[in-house]
């Protein structure tokens, strides 16, 4: 089983270098193909020319955001599982083989496994976060349960996950992973500092969320172009 990692970055060289190291050392043994779509940021791109570990390297030289940066990366993966990672994320050991286990053993091979981003508390009777905010899923799932997409593309950068949780769980195919660690390193739980994408996307958070209560309302229909 072969595994897509698809990257949206900007701005973060660093991070991101950090980021690709950690996930070949956390996913030996697997077949992976690393996707990534950096937006504007000549110097990021200029640092990823030749780097080992790029399977595909995507340049916006005009911004395109983090959904489509997402979505473009999704257009050119070959993978059967699919993972959306931003460049401010950190896997744990031992990540990938729980997850897939979820998938495989609870899920039956079709649907979205949420992971622990040790951020977001497990909270209710089921004992799994409102909104899991890092996922992986399969190749056909994304197709006939997402609209063939890995971000919804009518949001500006919020709510994208809410939504992609609750089409998973209409049909029964959302299963959360406690043990499976894919952390989030947020300025809100202090774990790195805040930057201009931080205060950019705080000021889309009102019209995300209306645009989400007005497309759950609405049975989030599939009204943008498909990718996969």
């Amino acid at each position: 089983m072969k595994l897509s990692v698809l990257i949206a970055s900007m701005n973060r060289k660093v991070a991101l270098g950090k980021l690709l190291w950690r996930l070949i050392e956390t996913t030996k043994g697997h077949e992976i193909e690393i996707i990534v779509a950096v937006d504007e940021d000549v110097n990021t791109v200029q640092s990823l020319v030749g780097y080992p570990f790029v399977s595909t390297l995507i340049f916006n030289q005009k911004r395109h955001g983090a959904l489509a940066c997402w979505n473009q990366a999704l257009a050119l993966s070959t993978g059967d599982m699919l993972f959306p990672c931003g460049d401010d994320q950190w896997p744990h050991m031992g990540w990938l083989d729980r997850a897939l286990a979820v998938h495989r053993n609870k899920l039956g091979g079709y649907g979205c496994v949420g992971f622990n981003d040790l951020m977001h508390a497990p909270t209710g009777p089921a004992h799994e976060p409102v909104t899991m905010t890092t996922l992986i899923f399969d190749r056909r799932f994304c197709k006939e349960v997402f609209g063939g997409v890995v971000a919804i593309p009518c949001y500006k950068y919020l709510c994208v996950d809410c939504e992609l949780n609750d089409r998973a769980r209409a049909v029964g195919k959302l299963a959360w992973c406690e043990d499976a660690i894919v952390e989030h390193l947020h300025p809100a739980n202090g774990k790195r500092q805040r930057d201009a994408l931080d205060d950019e996307h705080a000021q889309w958070a009102e019209q995300d969320r209306a645009l989400y209560e007005a497309r759950k309302a609405a049975g989030f229909p599939n009204d943008f172009k498909a990718v996969l």
